[in-house]
Formats: C-alpha cells, structure tokens, sequence
C-alpha cells in the first residue's frame, strides 16, 4: 500500500516550491534597474549651454521651462566662467521674464552674479521646480559654460 496522504502533501510542497522559484525569477528580470551609460543613469544627465558675445543681444534665456504638459524640475549645477566680462547673470526658478509672474515660489532667485569678474567653476546645486530662466544683465557678456540638470 501506498500512502496517498504522504505524496499528496510532497506534490503540493513541490508545486509550491517551484510556484516560488519562477516567481522569484519573473521578479528579478522585471525589476531591472535604471540602465546606466557611464556613471550617469538615462534621464540623470546634465545639459549645458555657453554664454558668449551672442548673448548680447538677450536679455532672458530660458534653458528648461515648464509646459502645462511637461514640467521642467531640475538643478542648476555649476556656472564656470571661461572669459570674464562686465555683465550680470541672475538665474531664476521660473518660467517667466515678467517678474509679477514669478511670485510663485517664495525664492526664485537661484543664484546671481553681480559682475562675472573672476574665471573660476561656482557650484551651487540649487534646485529649481518650474523652469531655469537666466536674465544676462550688460554688454561684453563674460564667456561661460551653464550646467543643469533636468529632473522631468
């Protein structure tokens, strides 16, 4: 005599067994991480734009702007200045020249050179939640390299 009992219970402990494997398995190919292209995830890059004699002509630059489709949430990196000059750059958290309509937030100035005098790299890793708009004050803009990144 055979006991049933006895290998009914060692075929569902087997089932169950191999139910737990494939879905460990299945878990582990699904949950991939973020695919990383040199030390950078995709998404996690940073943008950069230059300021140099064309700037001039600009007073406000928006290098991320929101969209009520598209956010722009991101961080203004680093600022480093190549060539000097006698002009102002003011970096704002907003969307907008129109400085009624930056009210917005209770800060929105993220960072401002009153003269870019000295050729240096000025780090400052401020976060901005609506846009980055840079405001170039003067003539003989200095020549710079702007680096932020965009979060959405």
């Amino acid at each position: 005599m055979t006991n049933t009992k006895g290998n009914n219970f060692a075929h569902v402990a087997a089932v169950l067994i191999a139910l737990l494997i494939v879905g460990y398995l299945v878990f582990i190919n699904v949950r991939q991480p973020d695919t990383a292209i040199g030390s950078v995830t995709l998404g996690s890059e940073y943008q950069s734009t230059t300021t140099d004699a064309t700037f001039n002509t600009v007073t406000y630059k928006n290098l991320c702007i929101s969209t009520p489709i598209a956010g722009c949430s991101g961080s203004l990196s680093n600022v480093t200045v190549t060539t000097v000059g006698n002009n102002s750059l003011i970096f704002y958290d907003a969307t907008t020249s129109i400085a009624a309509n930056r009210t917005n937030t209770a800060t929105t100035t993220l960072a401002k050179f009153q003269t870019v005098g000295t050729v240096g790299t000025y780090t400052f890793d401020a976060l901005f939640r609506y846009g980055l708009l840079v405001e170039v004050v003067g003539t003989n803009v200095a020549s710079t390299t702007i680096t932020y990144r965009q979060s959405n």
